[in-house]
C-alpha cells in the first residue's frame, strides 16, 4: 500500500480531524514535555544482534521542563524521557510488507479510532511529518540532555494544549490500566482498604 492511499484512509477512518489544532509555535518555551526535536540521537535495540544502537530522529520530549531545567541544581536530571516518532510512511512501507494491504487497511482504521493502545498517530506536520506519523509507547527510551544543544538539533514546534492531552491520555491508558492478571495480595488490598 502506499502512503498516500494510507493517509486518506486514516482520514477517513478518523472520528474528528484534530490537524489544526494539535501542534503550537512553542517558540519560548523551555526543553521539556510536549516539545518535538530533531535530529536527536537516541538507542534502539537491535533483535538481530541483540545490541542498542543508535539512530538520529524526530523525538517528542515526556520529561517536565523543571526536571530537565540544568539551572536547578538536582541530582538525575542530565537525561531526558523521549518518544521516537515514525513517520506514517514508514509504518506503512513496513507493516503493508509484513502483513498485507488489507490487514494493514484495517490497522489504519483501528489507529484512526484511537483503538491502538501503544500507538499514538500525530498530525501531519511541515515536511518532516508530510503525513504524520506514530508514537510508539512501548518504544520511549531517554537521551544525553546535551543532545539537545548540539549543532543541527532544533526544536521543531510543540504540541498544543490539545495535543498534549491527547497524548497525556494515550500514557495514562497505556502506562496506568489496571493489570488483567490478579495480583498477589489483590483480596486482602480491596477488602482492608489498604
Amino acid at each position: 500500500m502506499d502512503v498516500k492511499t494510507a493517509y486518506s484512509h486514516l482520514i477517513d477512518s478518523r472520528v474528528y480531524d484534530d490537524r489544526g489544532r494539535f501542534y503550537g509555535v512553542g517558540d519560548g518555551l523551555p526543553l521539556g514535555v510536549g516539545l518535538l526535536y530533531a535530529p536527536i540521537r537516541f538507542p534502539v535495540f537491535s533483535p538481530e544482534e541483540r545490541i542498542f544502537l543508535t539512530l538520529e530522529g524526530l523525538v517528542y520530549v515526556l520529561t517536565h521542563e523543571c526536571d530537565l531545567d540544568q539551572e536547578n541544581d538536582r541530582a538525575f536530571n542530565n537525561s531526558a524521557l523521549i518518544c521516537p516518532i515514525l513517520q506514517l510512511e514508514d509504518l506503512v512501507s513496513e507493516y503493508s510488507e509484513k502483513y498485507g494491504d488489507a490487514r494493514t487497511k484495517s490497522f489504519l482504521s483501528a489507529l484512526a479510532r484511537k483503538e491502538v493502545s501503544r500507538l499514538v498517530y500525530m498530525p501531519p506536520f511541515d515536511d518532516r511529518l508530510p503525513y504524520g506519523g506514530v508514537l510508539n509507547l512501548n518504544e520511549i527510551t531517554n537521551t544525553f540532555i546535551d543532545e539537545f544543544g548540539q549543532d543541527g538539533v532544533e526544536k521543531v514546534c510543540s504540541v498544543s494544549a490539545f495535543g498534549i492531552q491527547t497524548i497525556d491520555n494515550f500514557l495514562k491508558n497505556h502506562l496506568l490500566r489496571e493489570k488483567s492478571s490478579r495480583l498477589p495480595l489483590q483480596n486482602y488490598t480491596t477488602l482492608s482498604g489498604h
